[in-house]
């Protein structure tokens, strides 16, 4: 859904508060949540305030290997290769990858051929907590 900021106030409490239980899930209740991406890139001024006021600054991304899309003609190793390809020509010092991994067990693999490349490549650093 990329049209968060198109909904309202009670839907958009709602979605970023199951989004972290759901994360915390994952991680645990102890890790904060500091970040929040809008989808599809859709930042609203309401938006961004919301999430502040849950404790979330807004973060952008400046490398989209549109590893979402999948084209239906593509082969799976196809896909592998292109969000490889786009990754490495589009990464940069200081540079933040949009990637997806739900229902998107291509990206998984891909990143086990572009972690070594961006190791090798870049220092990888972890936004502030």
């Amino acid at each position: 859904m990329t049209d968060l900021a198109q909904r309202d106030e009670t839907y958009v409490d709602w979605d970023l508060q199951h989004t972290n239980e759901m994360i915390h899930a994952a991680v645990g209740n102890d890790v904060p949540i500091k970040y929040f991406r809008a989808p599809g890139g859709n930042f609203t001024a309401d938006l961004v305030a919301k999430a502040q006021s849950m404790g979330m600054a807004p973060i952008y991304w400046d490398v989209d290997p549109q590893d979402w899309n999948h084209k239906n003609d593509a082969s799976d190793a196809a896909h592998i290769a292109r969000v490889i390809a786009e990754v490495k020509q589009q990464v940069r010092q200081g540079s933040i990858i949009l990637s997806h991994d739900n229902v998107q067990p291509d990206t998984i693999v891909a990143y086990q051929t572009l972690v070594p490349f961006l190791k090798r490549y870049f220092t990888l650093v972890a936004l502030p907590t």
